[in-house]
């Protein structure tokens, strides 16, 4: 049991790691890029509203699953064990050799891989050395106690204990190769091992393993863990980030929580929640403090009913946001702005976009059929609810306007051909809606020739064109 246990926590590092290198854009092999882009084409004014899709749902207003049906759907997601983990449910002793092996193989890439700190100049040797001696890996025990805590703040994770910014290529200040993601205020971890230093902390989360700045963190008993992890009476920010005060006031924040994340709520007035905040006490230990949060903050006591009206505006509310990999400058990339959204309603999601696509039992692989039928499948597919996959990228399905199938996702760039047969790659780097046939004639082609998977987060029941 333990042995399969830490096997899991191995393969999660792995993936989510291993995405950084696999699914960022190559830059170097693309030979023209157009910087920035006013509108994606093809796309009508109408349909960059959330009201325009709410007009076109029969019941806008109908709860698609009750709060007791998303807790099935979490229990019963295909993800949990390997890409989805309860952090407080893991044994009181950890197989320390797994540790040590995914560290040393990080090691391994962070000594040998190509690596930029800013322009073309690479990451010398020498820091190379000292980052890999910082991680201490050859420390770790045979068999590991782990300590339990909270995030006290927003927090990147790294691959590696630096600050420094590591590009894969040459001026590639979009793309961080040393992030994994982030973990926000309010969200358990286990400590697995310190840094040489003691300034980083190596955590794992619900869905990932990471280096983490040790003063990000508190680690305490049990019991305060659990009572500041609570879903119980949460208070939930449905906005891009809401404000946490240290009095009822509202003087200067003491921290924000973003769309999806929840604190427990201890009390509620006419102006203000009373929320229970992770902090360090004067030993340094995990203790919950008292925190206020605005009732006039877009937040929601408890998670929102789970309704095409409530879905609709939660995407639309971060239309045009930046795009952000592993949560760079503060903004999401395509997994994370589908996870921010689901969390809204109580769902949890893996982090990475290719396990995001096969959460749910109501999946279908859609490699085998063409383009004719996919636009037929998607016709008949439920807007709002359902989770486009292609290999790197994840989109939300908004539905259809005459034969045009649109989504909203977070996309860095889009194609379309060039001269001498190369590609043309347009950032747009945003929260943005696009149609399907986006990319017709490149290389890559459109993304409904692209698609994976079709993946509903409620009841639906597909039928397979062939049958």
């Amino acid at each position: 049991m333990k042995k399969s246990l830490y096997l899991h926590i191995l393969l999660v590092f792995l993936l989510v790691t291993g995405c950084s290198i696999i699914k960022r854009p190559q830059i170097q092999n693309i030979p023209a890029l157009v910087p920035a882009e006013d509108a994606v084409p093809g796309v009508p004014e109408r349909v960059q509203f959330a009201d325009y899709w709410i007009r076109t749902a029969p019941d806008p207003d109908k709860v698609i699953m009750t709060p007791e049906n998303i807790e099935i759907f979490n229990n019963e997601n295909p993800q949990n064990d390997t890409y989805l983990l309860d952090v407080l449910s893991l044994p009181l002793e950890i197989d320390g050799a797994a540790i040590r092996k995914s560290l040393a193989e990080n090691a391994r890439w962070l000594l040998e891989a190509g690596l930029f700190v800013t322009g073309d100049i690479p990451l010398e040797k020498a820091e190379r050395h000292r980052i890999n001696a910082c991680m201490d890996t050859s420390v770790v025990p045979d068999m590991i106690t782990p300590k339990f805590g909270v995030i006290l703040r927003r927090e990147m994770g790294k691959n590696w204990p630096t600050t420094i910014l590591l590009m894969s290529d040459p001026g590639d200040n979009e793309f961080d190769a040393g992030v994994v993601s982030t973990i926000d205020m309010g969200e358990p971890v286990a400590l697995l091992h310190t840094s040489r230093d003691g300034l980083w902390s190596y955590v794992q989360t619900y869905g990932f393993t990471c280096w983490i700045h040790s003063d990000a963190v508190a680690f305490g008993d049990i019991e305060t863990v659990k009572e500041l992890t609570d879903r119980t009476n949460p208070v939930v920010a449905i906005a891009h980030r809401i404000s946490v005060y240290g009095t009822p006031h509202g003087d200067a924040a003491m921290g924000a929580i973003q769309m999806g994340s929840y604190l427990p709520v201890s009390a509620a007035g006419s102006d203000f929640f009373e929320v229970l905040v992770p902090a360090r006490g004067n030993n340094h230990e995990l203790v919950a403090k008292r925190g206020y949060i605005h009732r006039s903050s877009d937040v929601s006591f408890g998670f929102l009913p789970y309704t095409l009206r409530n879905v609709y505006r939660q995407c639309f509310s971060l239309y045009s946001r930046r795009y952000g990999w592993g949560g760079m400058f503060e903004e999401r990339d395509c997994s994370a702005f589908v996870q921010d959204i689901f969390r809204c309603f109580g769902f949890r999601l893996p982090r990475n976009s290719s396990k995001q696509a096969l959460s749910s039992n109501n999946a279908f692989q859609l490699e085998p059929y063409d383009r004719e039928t996919r636009l037929e499948m998607l016709k008949s597919t439920p807007g709002g609810i359902t989770l486009l996959g292609i290999p790197g990228h994840i989109m939300i399905y908004l539905g259809h306007i005459l034969e045009t199938p649109y989504v909203i996702h977070a996309p860095w760039a889009w194609r379309t051909p060039g001269e001498n047969g190369s590609d043309i790659t347009h950032r747009v780097a945003r929260v943005t809606v696009t149609g399907l046939m986006l990319g017709e004639g490149s290389k890559r082609g459109a993304f409904i020739d692209r698609l994976s998977t079709i993946t509903i987060l409620g009841n639906y029941s597909f039928t397979d064109p062939k049958q």
